[in-house]
């Protein structure tokens, strides 16, 4: 694949654009999503700065918002021809339980469906059979997901931790489901933990306290964002794992996930309740 185009959500910051900067270092085109013009254009202008050219644009997008999920996706399909590699990095924490203009839990519906609703969207643009890759990064939170789709939309208690957890999870039981449904077109789907990395994501829509035990916990336990987005980069550039899908991955190398996420009934569940959830009627 010569110049490959990768688009990477929520990448002004953090693992997100560090993982632009070092793919545009192996010779692939940028493109980028962000909520904000100023850090967008600001993050292109460092990917540039790694390699002339590399960042080729950016599009805005709120992904706790199907609507400017569905806007952006538009825009993203009418700007590029082919999109060879997606990673789904976008996400968010929220201290209190927060509903979007759909009447969905925020960090339910940022962390899942938006993965869930721009890769079926931007379907048509991914080639098949050329190596194309999908990426969503997840979390080894999800190990302690408890999981109830009766009450994942609009849980009627609320735990900042829980809710993270399983949005988590849910990346991953997408990704599975995605990687077998989409075999027959040689497009691979992997996720992976990126590790407990110093970013500033613990800080954001919390609490002053849990900002603070956030960044406790990080300068203790973190790791730089460029250890981070490692395995992000790994899953779209390597050529050891062209050909394998469905997978999680930690480090660089193939990990097992917990075993709920393994649940293939649960994984069906979900699945339909998300297609209910985003309006889909058919997402392949």
């Amino acid at each position: 694949m010569k110049q490959p185009i990768c688009l990477i959500t929520g990448a002004t910051a953090g693992i997100g654009l560090e993982t632009a900067k070092q793919l545009a270092n192996k010779g692939f085109n940028i493109y980028l999503t962000g909520r904000s013009e100023e850090k967008c254009e600001d993050a292109i202008q460092q990917i540039n700065g790694i390699s002339s050219g590399a960042g080729l644009g950016y599009f805005l997008c709120d992904f706790s918002s199907q609507h400017s999920i569905r806007e952006a996706a538009q825009k993203i399909r009418n700007t590029i021809p082919e999109l060879h590699v997606l990673i789904n990095n976008a996400g968010a924490v929220y201290q209190h339980k927060e509903l979007t203009e759909e009447g969905i839990e925020k960090t339910f519906a940022t962390n899942h469906l938006g993965y869930f609703l721009l890769t079926h969207l931007l379907l048509p643009i991914i080639p098949a059979n050329q190596g194309s890759r999908i990426i969503n990064v997840a979390s080894d939170a999800h190990f302690s997901a408890r999981l109830n789709l009766d009450d994942i939309t609009n849980p009627k208690k609320y735990f900042i931790f829980q809710a993270y957890a399983n949005s988590k999870l849910a990346n991953i039981m997408f990704t599975f489901q995605l990687a077998e449904k989409l075999q027959p077109l040689g497009i691979t789907a992997n996720c992976l933990h990126p590790g407990v990395v110093k970013t500033r994501i613990g800080n954001k829509n919390t609490a002053h306290w849990m900002g603070w035990m956030w960044n406790i916990m990080t300068t203790i336990r973190g790791i730089s964002v460029e250890k981070g987005a490692a395995t992000s980069v790994y899953l779209a550039s390597s050529q050891e794992v062209s050909s394998i899908t469905g997978k999680y991955f930690d480090k660089c190398s193939e990990s097992r996930p917990s075993k709920i996420s393994t649940d293939v009934s649960l994984q069906q569940q979900l699945w339909s309740l998300s297609e209910e959830l985003c309006g889909i009627q058919s997402y392949i």
